[in-house]
């Protein structure tokens, strides 16, 4: 076997001082030791393995987010927000995960992976806030949502279930296969922390502390959907599982939450939280807002309508909560009617104040004498009324209540 020599160095895992331990010479030349190297585009480290890659991917999605933001804009499509998205699944995600299946159990650590500090993940959250011009404080769970994605956490996770069932299904005697069962089998020796006990560990964490056997049986042999579905049903339940059923009268921790499934995503409950505790998903899918993926909808029409959705608005209700001072929410009142008691949040404005009926008129579709009584619910998630409403929302939002009353009365 002929070695290159230029192109082989010598990396000594877990030491100090790794130099002093290396003296590995090929043809009479001694080899370089490395601290650092990069094997088919994967960095390890003699200290952190392959962790080191997590900088690198954060600054790969970072330049690739750059990029493809440079390409809509030169093809003016730079407000096409569902387009933006597309895209970013299809180019930056991979461009960001590469290798994952070799580092990604450093993003599997995190339980809460919403919040993550890991630098991927920032620059994910990153991502999305900015494409929906949502603020920085918007809730994480309520951005993946309303961009119907999820943390990087449930990429890593699928990616690297995808790779250890396919290299378990590898003939016997292939030495991928004999190196994946040898690390199988030192994971389930305790105390060792490997690859594959990171992945054990955080399914375990989302079926309740036992690894799912169903699942993930004794062999190693995985079952890829079942294991993502436990994950959702995991979080899905911890985030929107058991909330509140009024976002009035709901708690000021998680309230957002609980505006946000209840009126604008649906919910078991009807607009004034009457049914009982919001029930949470299950394990289904995120689909994106209708908004999002409808046609013709104007951008800046767009933008209103996501703002108000996520709580990244102008309203008392959400303004006055971030004042200094802090101002309860009993006195977030609307400045608009100055109806006694009346909250100056989204339903109030939406459906409620008298004080722009006649701008309501103005919208015949949603609010016309011929039209059954609507609730939140059904005009937020209704795909037909999607243009309208960001019509509604948009003047609601970006112009006083005076021009408003102009624009309902022309």
């Amino acid at each position: 076997m002929t070695i290159s020599i230029v192109k082989s160095e010598v990396m000594v895992f877990n030491c100090r001082a790794p130099e002093q331990l290396a003296n590995v010479s090929v043809q009479g030349q001694q080899l370089p030791v490395s601290r650092v190297f990069k094997y088919l585009g994967v960095w390890f480290h003699f200290q952190k393995g392959a962790v080191h890659n997590v900088h690198k991917a954060a600054a790969r999605g970072k330049f690739a987010i750059a990029c493809m933001h440079r390409k809509l804009s030169d093809l003016d499509v730079g407000n096409n927000v569902n387009l933006a998205l597309k895209l970013y699944n299809a180019l930056v995600m991979p461009a960001m995960l590469y290798g994952c299946e070799v580092w990604g159990t450093s993003m599997l650590r995190c339980r809460a992976p919403a919040n993550s500090t890991a630098l991927p993940e920032k620059v994910h959250r990153t991502f999305i806030r900015f494409t929906l011009k949502m603020r920085s404080r918007t809730n994480a769970w309520v951005a993946f949502r309303e961009a119907g994605m999820y943390p990087l956490q449930y990429t890593c996770l699928h990616r690297m279930l995808a790779f250890l069932e396919a290299v378990l299904d590898l003939d016997d005697g292939e030495y991928a296969k004999v190196a994946m069962l040898d690390c199988i089998a030192d994971a389930r020796i305790a105390g060792v922390d490997n690859w594959f006990s990171k992945l054990s560990s955080l399914l375990a964490h989302v079926n309740g502390g036992v690894v799912p056997a169903e699942a993930m049986h004794p062999d190693g042999a995985v079952n890829v959907d079942d294991c993502l579905a436990l994950w959702r049903r995991y979080h899905h339940g911890t985030v929107w599982g058991n909330l509140a059923g009024d976002p009035r009268t709901a708690p000021s921790k998680g309230v957002a939450l609980v505006t946000y499934h209840t009126w604008f995503s649906g919910s078991c409950c009807n607009a004034h939280g009457e049914g009982g505790p919001v029930e949470h998903l299950g394990d289904a899918h995120w689909r994106p807002a209708p908004c999002i993926t409808a046609d013709n909808i104007p951008y800046s029409h767009l933008v209103s309508l996501i703002k108000l959705r996520t709580n990244s608005h102008g309203l008392n209700i959400e303004m006055l909560r971030h004042a200094r001072p802090r101002v309860p929410r009993a006195s977030r009142t609307c400045p608009w009617c100055h109806t006694p008691g009346a909250l100056h949040d989204e339903l109030h404005c939406v459906l409620e104040c008298p004080h722009i009926s006649q701008a309501r008129r103005r919208y015949p579709i949603l609010f016309g004498p011929g039209v059954a009584a609507r609730d939140m619910r059904t005009l937020f998630t209704d795909e037909t009324l999607v243009a309208p409403l960001a019509s509604f929302v948009h003047n609601l939002l970006d112009t006083s209540v005076d021009e408003f009353h102009g624009i309902a009365s022309t």
